[in-house]
């Protein structure tokens, strides 16, 4: 992750639960949290049963706070931050994520592991990434779906004859 040294998919003490990223803050914002556990998201961006528009940045915002408080006492115990990620199944990144890619950025630029002369955008990088994670997570759900569905016509086939 840009010249910073991250553990993927760490066991929370209570093996209940998994962070996906935990790394030593490059620039802590408090020295009493010296880490960060970031951990990505994502958000249906629409209601399919609903002929509204969505507030997306209110269901970000909210999917945010959802993620503080579910890592709130692991952060505490391992003098961390909690990061969160969220995003929509479109693609759109909260204002906790800009922030979080723009710091990102910064810190490879600071390790000297980015050049902004000769390299692509971290935060158009890490947007790719994550839309791919979303498209195969997308596709995996609808084959799924599509095999239930089959099973059910079957079932319904069966039973009429």
């Amino acid at each position: 992750m840009a010249g910073v040294s991250a553990t993927m998919e760490r066991k929370l003490p209570n093996g209940k639960m998994k962070i996906d990223l935990f790394y030593i803050d490059p620039s802590p914002q408090a020295m009493n949290e010296r880490h960060v556990m970031a951990d990505p998201t994502i958000i249906q961006a629409y209601d399919n049963s609903s002929n509204t528009l969505p507030n997306t940045k209110n269901n970000l915002d909210k999917a945010a706070k959802v993620k503080i408080q579910k890592y709130k006492d692991a952060a505490t115990g391992w003098r961390a931050r909690v990061q969160p990620l969220p995003y929509t199944t479109f693609g759109q990144t909260s204002r906790h994520t800009a922030k979080w890619l723009a710091d990102i950025e910064a810190a490879a630029k600071n390790n000297a592991q980015y050049f902004p002369e000769l390299d692509r955008k971290v935060s158009v990088v890490w947007r790719e990434n994550i839309s791919f994670s979303i498209a195969r997570a997308t596709a995996k759900a609808a084959f799924e779906a599509s095999a239930h569905q089959q099973l059910l016509r079957s079932l319904v086939h069966d039973t009429l004859e």
